[in-house]
């Protein structure tokens, strides 16, 4: 029996997996390696976070994206860069080799619970027995797509999610649905591509400036005292989303509910803007209708009475907090205590009803805030649940009562 299996191989799976590893716990991880950037994230695609920010997490803040890019000759700078997906994939891949090592390209379909921890079934027909299994799947089945769109063919309505490669739509008439980055940005790539796109968002866009202005009178810094950089923004305003994710857990339940999804977005980066405002058709309204028409798709909106048709819909309308959708959990389901479908979880990352089943990401959000969501987060989580472990694991060694795995 494994102590730790570890399910996904993304950011914060292989950031979990550089820690435990370098405490000298011994895990299992399985999973398509940065799978979400690799198939779902378009390619030209720009990190929203600051360089400093984009770091992957292990001990001793070993290989940093700085330094990956020193060493390899990539551009960088900490603040005002943002990393091309391309470089984010590399980065990662590097990662791996040097802090993780290999990763068990196999899918879990099920876990339930066994002697001393739990069961994991993979698509190979392969049993995995592990003491503790941490939860780091990404965000692909979280996928949200509005009611309204819902039903539409899967030929004429995708999620955001769904397309690595935008030139397919070249020559098309695509919708792009949503007011976020995900939104302004496949909506600027498509049209880069050749696609006559049309953006539809709810709300006016917001457009976040991640720059000082600059102040000539004032020396540069006092401008960082008066708009510093955090992980996830400047300006002291974003300071406890970012930074302290540990007070956050220790808020009320149901103003970490409220702030968890909803802070931070959504939102589009200044840097983008010159890319779609006043180059792209911009409608604001809620959807009345969406139907298909002699195979196009007729989308009427509400607000400004207006009907629009195109041959396809891309949905860039986020993701939704719920284990409900993560179909290998069916079988635990009942013994995890959530909270509007979001896990209920202690001061490590650990169900307060699972024992040994921990879920780091964005589904550790409504406990620790908005820092989970984004790639920053990797440190604190990575850093906390694996001293957790490691101090079980110590001490189950310390006493001889480590477990084989079961017959």
């Amino acid at each position: 029996m494994a102590d730790v299996a570890i399910v996904g191989a993304g950011p914060y799976g292989l950031s979990v997996a550089a820690h435990l590893g370098g405490a000298g716990v011994p895990f299992r991880i399985f999973g398509e390696p940065l799978e979400m950037w690799r198939q779902h994230m378009p390619k030209g695609m720009l990190l929203k976070s600051d360089g400093f920010a984009s770091n992957l997490s292990a001990p001793h803040d070993a290989l940093p994206l700085s330094e990956f890019c020193r060493e390899t000759g990539l551009p960088y700078a900490d603040i005002g860069f943002r990393a091309p997906l391309a470089t984010m994939i590399q980065y990662g891949q590097e990662f791996q080799r040097r802090h993780v090592g290999h990763v068990e390209q196999a899918r879990v379909i099920d876990i339930r619970t066994a002697t001393g921890g739990y069961s994991l079934l993979l698509d190979s027909g392969e049993t995995a027995f592990a003491r503790n299994a941490i939860l780091a799947t990404g965000l692909f089945a979280l996928k949200r797509v509005p009611d309204i769109l819902a039903a539409l063919p899967q030929d004429s309505l995708s999620h955001a999610a769904d397309h690595h490669d935008l030139s397919q739509f070249a020559g098309r008439r695509v919708a792009v649905v949503g007011g976020g980055q995900s939104a302004v940005e496949t909506a600027a790539l498509l049209h880069e591509q050749g696609a006559d796109v049309a953006l539809l968002s709810r709300r006016p866009i917001l457009w976040f400036s991640p720059d000082v202005a600059p102040d000539t009178f004032l020396p540069r810094a006092w401008l960082r005292v008066r708009r510093p950089n955090f992980g996830l923004g400047p300006g002291w305003r974003v300071f406890f989303w970012s930074e302290m994710p540990h007070a956050y857990s220790l808020m009320p339940r149901n103003f970490r509910l409220a702030n968890a999804y909803s802070r931070l977005g959504p939102a589009g980066s200044d840097w983008i803007r010159q890319r779609v405002d006043q180059v792209l058709p911009v409608y604001r309204g809620s959807l009345q209708s969406a139907e298909l028409v002699q195979g196009k798709v007729r989308l009427t909106l509400v607000d400004e009475r207006r009907m629009l048709t195109v041959d396809h819909v891309i949905a860039a309308t986020g993701y939704e907090a719920d284990i409900g959708r993560l179909p290998f959990l069916r079988h635990l389901l009942p013994s995890i205590a959530t909270v509007r479908g979001v896990p209920v979880l202690d001061q490590h990352f650990e169900s307060v009803s699972a024992s040994g089943l921990y879920f780091v990401g964005y589904l550790s959000a409504a406990t620790f805030g908005p820092s989970m969501r984004f790639i920053y987060g990797t440190r604190f989580a990575a850093a906390r649940l694996a001293r957790r472990i490691t101090r079980h694991y110590q001490g189950r060694r310390a006493t001889g009562s480590l477990m084989p795995e079961p017959a």
